[in-house]
């Protein structure tokens, strides 16, 4: 059995160290800056090996590594090191320095104050605060009208509604003014309210200034409101009346037809059961126009057709008229028979009340000039000719319809049919019903 011996390694000489070596360290803070604070850290390093010199602050929490950080204290060195501790690291209340090597550490502490910008800032961030309060509350209480708003034209005679929006220390009063004549004024409640007054019946132009005024000063606003006159209702062509004397002809002689109308122009025209004209005339603004009766075999019916126009409106008015041929002459030396005596006239005209149509209200129909045994149907016609609705109608007692819904101005017709003893009568009388205003 073979026995290795272990190897002896040589041995290696200690350093002889000297019995005491001079190593120290103090740390001194300095007065406290507006940023910064600066602590002076002292270092002897007479010992034969170099030292490392850490410098941390610490806060209530943990330790931060301050500049210059890790510094090598080299043998036989003295020195003092200067740190600063500034308002970007804060909470930092004490610096801790410590000077070591492997087997041994030397360590020094130094309470620090906070810079002066630091322990300024809660009284300068009050400062802040309450200047930022007062400006808030300067703002607040400072009078102001924000918002005064009212309708430029209005119908004189209308309620107006002035709506306002005013806040501040202060009082609100209002002032309303026609063609520079104060007519109304008094005190406002603070906040957000409406102003009402009524226009006079004539033309005129208000001014309605507010004002809120108190001890940091006032405000003002003014708004301006013309009051219009009503809207004239449009002219349009309208036939009041429309009648032929006389009533029965005969053969050859002149027919007087006489009417009541606004129109501007117009035709009259003598017109068979067929619609075909026998005669015709221009509308004269007199109301009178003559027409000659044509030949006839038989006694026969015609009517008498009138069409005027205004503007772009136009109406449309028939009546009737009979027709007698023209007597023979008799041979016999015996007295002529007189003619015999036209039937008297239905009714002498149409009338409507309101002249004024609005869509969705009523109106009546009423007969003008007729006796009291006189019947008849009143019906309410389309431009086309469609008959929309019926009603009878007689001496005393209206026919009554229902304007029909329209978007603008549309001419109707109210077409009368009369019946009188044995002789009847036709009258045509144009409706313009209106929209109903929004």
């Amino acid at each position: 059995m073979q026995v290795t011996q272990a190897l002896r390694l040589p041995a290696i000489p200690q350093p002889n160290l000297p019995d005491k070596i001079a190593v120290s360290v103090s740390a001194r803070a300095q007065n406290a800056g507006l940023f910064s604070t600066q602590v002076d850290v002292d270092v002897e390093n007479h010992s034969p090996s170099p030292l490392i010199c850490d410098i941390r602050g610490r806060t209530m929490s943990r330790e931060i590594a301050l500049r210059p950080g890790y510094v090598w204290i080299d043998p036989n060195t003295t020195g003092t090191l200067h740190v600063r501790v500034g308002t970007r690291i804060p909470g930092i209340h004490t610096v801790v320095v410590r000077l070591r090597d492997n087997a041994r550490e030397y360590l020094a502490e130094t309470a620090v104050h906070a810079p002066l910008a630091l322990r300024l800032l809660p009284a300068l961030a009050a400062v802040v605060f309450l200047c930022a309060a007062a400006v808030l509350a300067t703002g607040a209480l400072r009078p102001r009208v924000d918002a005064l708003t009212a309708p430029p034209r209005v119908i004189a005679g209308d309620r107006v509604d002035v709506g306002y929006s005013a806040n501040g220390a202060g009082s609100i009063h209002y002032a309303v003014r026609r063609d520079g004549v104060t007519v109304g004024e008094g005190s406002l409640p603070h906040g957000t309210g409406t102003l009402r007054f009524v226009t006079d019946r004539l033309p005129a132009r208000y001014s309605v200034l507010l004002t809120i005024s108190g001890a940091l000063g006032s405000a003002n606003s003014e708004r301006t409101i013309v009051a219009q006159a009503p809207p004239v209702p449009p002219a349009v062509a309208q036939i009041r009346s429309l009648e032929v004397q006389p009533p029965v002809a005969v053969s050859g002689s002149r027919i007087l037809v006489r009417y009541a109308s606004n129109g501007q122009s117009g035709t009259v025209r003598l017109i068979d059961e067929r619609g075909t004209p026998w005669d015709a005339a221009p509308y004269s603004r007199k109301g009178v126009t003559p027409l000659a009766a044509p030949h006839v075999d038989a006694p026969r019916h015609f009517g008498l057709r009138l069409d005027v126009r205004k503007g772009d409106s136009i109406a449309a008015a028939v009546t009737g008229v009979e027709i007698l041929p023209q007597p023979s002459p008799s041979a016999s030396p015996r007295a002529k028979r007189p003619a015999p005596t036209p039937p008297p006239v239905a009714v002498a005209n149409v009338w409507t009340n309101p002249g004024y149509v609005i869509s969705g209200t009523y109106f009546r129909v009423a007969l003008r000039g007729a006796a009291a045994h006189v019947t008849g149907r009143a019906t309410l016609e389309s431009a086309a000719g469609t008959p929309l609705q019926s009603s009878p109608v007689a001496h005393g007692r209206d026919a009554l319809f229902l304007a029909p819904s329209v978007k603008r101005a549309t001419t109707f017709y109210v077409m009368v049919s009369a019946t009188r003893d044995r002789a009847g009568q036709l009258l045509v009388v144009p409706i313009v019903i209106h929209p109903r205003e929004p």
